[in-house]
């Protein structure tokens, strides 16, 4: 798991799977570079909607541009998060996962 950086520090919001280039996607700005964004899953899975996580992703979306780039940013439960997550290293897709304890 290669974190997306330390943007609201002390914390680290986001993540993607270590086969994704860390010198393609080091921090959140790189998910709208053109060749990210061809390769990255769009849907990013989240858990619940009072929950820090989902506050802090939200307004991440905007503050980086991550809708209008194509990226989708959804709630749901914890297993929700886990499955899309699971499932995309699965396949080795690209995909970008909320990190909360």
């Amino acid at each position: 798991m290669l974190e997306l950086g330390l943007h609201y520090e002390p914390y680290a919001l986001w993540g993607v799977p270590d086969y994704v280039p860390e010198e393609l996607v080091s921090e959140v700005s790189d998910l709208t570079k053109p060749e990210v964004v061809a390769k990255m899953k769009s849907d990013i899975q989240g858990i619940t909607p009072g929950a820090g996580i989902t506050r802090f992703s939200i307004k991440m979306m905007d503050e980086y541009s991550l809708t209008q780039a194509g990226y989708h940013f959804h709630t749901g439960t914890e297993e929700d998060c886990f499955t899309a997550f699971e499932k995309a290293v699965e396949n080795k897709q690209w995909v970008i996962v909320p990190l909360y304890s």
